[in-house]
């Protein structure tokens, strides 16, 4: 019983001293503005500094790559079964719609590769101006591009 008292008793200071923070800091209740949920046409209409889309086309690369993975697993079990599965899957993967997938899975873990690599020459603590990160975060862009590229033009020229 004395434990759920002394709890409570600590819940309660904590939200008194979070109300005198935030009485404080801001002045009150009342000049806080209404807080709105961002909806898509206001997401739209930000101009994201190009390093949040670097950061952001880095985690949307991860997922494509988590979800591409067991597929390509799949893939290389047939291509691994003999050369008439070999000769099927590169057919399926080269010359079919499943192709725009395949380019899609080497492109993202190309821009993936480029990305980690950067972050991991940030966390060695080199590049952390925002100079430096707004210029390699356009150079990770434009090679993930152009690999995308170069990609497409091995898969379908």
């Amino acid at each position: 019983m004395s434990k759920n008292i002394s709890l409570r008793v600590v819940c309660i200071t904590l939200v008194t001293s979070d109300l005198l923070l935030y009485k404080n800091c801001f002045g009150g209740m009342s000049s806080m503005k209404k807080i709105t949920n961002i909806d898509l046409m206001s997401i739209k209409s930000y101009n994201f500094p190009i390093t949040a889309i670097s950061s952001i086309m880095h985690r949307i690369s991860g997922v494509v790559l988590i979800i591409a993975i067991p597929l390509c697993v799949v893939a290389m079990n047939y291509a691994l079964a003999g050369p008439d599965g070999y000769q099927q899957t590169v057919t399926v993967l080269t010359k079919s719609w499943f192709s725009v997938f395949f380019w899609l899975f080497l492109s993202s873990i190309t821009y993936h590769v480029y990305a980690g690599i950067r972050h991991m020459i940030m966390d060695m603590g080199f590049g952390e101006s925002m100079k430096v990160a707004k210029i390699t975060s356009l150079l990770v862009i434009v090679l993930g591009v152009l690999s995308a590229i170069l990609w497409g033009c091995y898969l379908w020229l």
